[in-house]
């Protein structure tokens, strides 16, 4: 926090800033320069930009005991001005989430034999779980095939909106490029 406020605060056009007097978020703005003496006061600027993740399983278990391998794609957003109230109420559970792309987004690290250093961001955890959800859910035959890998996707897309929004966060152009 600054101890004086903050003089000519750039946001940019692609970002949202979040207001904040004595360590607590209470207003979010739009792109402008920001001005604010007193006491305690200070803004962050986040990024509203989509980011591009991609998450892949191995192994994925169909309901009659087949392994396959999944792969999803997409964009997953912040909230933005619309959704300032949402961004206000999750700010603090969910801010690392806001601020830190590497923790929204990052691929899990594995060792060198084969076993997870590091998890990854937010967004393959949930996307994780939506494919399990739903590949569970189906046949081998039925969620490599034909029109059933479109059922596949349209799946996985309300499962990773209902995880995500339970964030704050939006998933946008899902796409599974590859079972």
């Amino acid at each position: 926090d600054s101890m004086f406020g903050y003089v000519l605060y750039p946001i940019k056009a692609s970002e949202i800033g979040v207001k904040f007097y004595q360590g607590h978020p209470y207003d979010v703005v739009g792109s402008g320069m920001y001005t604010e003496l007193g006491f305690f006061q200070d803004i962050k600027a986040i990024s509203i930009e989509g980011l591009a993740f991609r998450i892949s399983d191995p192994e994925v278990l169909t309901s009659d005991k087949q392994r396959i391998g999944v792969e999803v794609a997409g964009t997953v957003h912040r909230p933005g001005l619309e959704n300032a109230k949402t961004l206000l109420e999750y700010w603090g559970s969910y801010s690392k989430f806001y601020t830190n792309d590497h923790a929204l987004i990052d691929p899990p690290v594995y060792d060198k034999d084969g076993k997870i250093i590091s998890p990854g961001g937010l967004m393959n955890s949930l996307g994780q779980q939506a494919m399990k959800v739903c590949v569970g859910d189906s046949t081998f035959d039925k969620a490599i095939i034909g029109t059933a890998r479109d059922e596949l996707r349209g799946c996985i897309d309300t499962e990773l909106d209902k995880l995500a929004k339970g964030y704050g966060l939006e998933v946008r152009n899902l796409v599974v490029p590859n079972v």
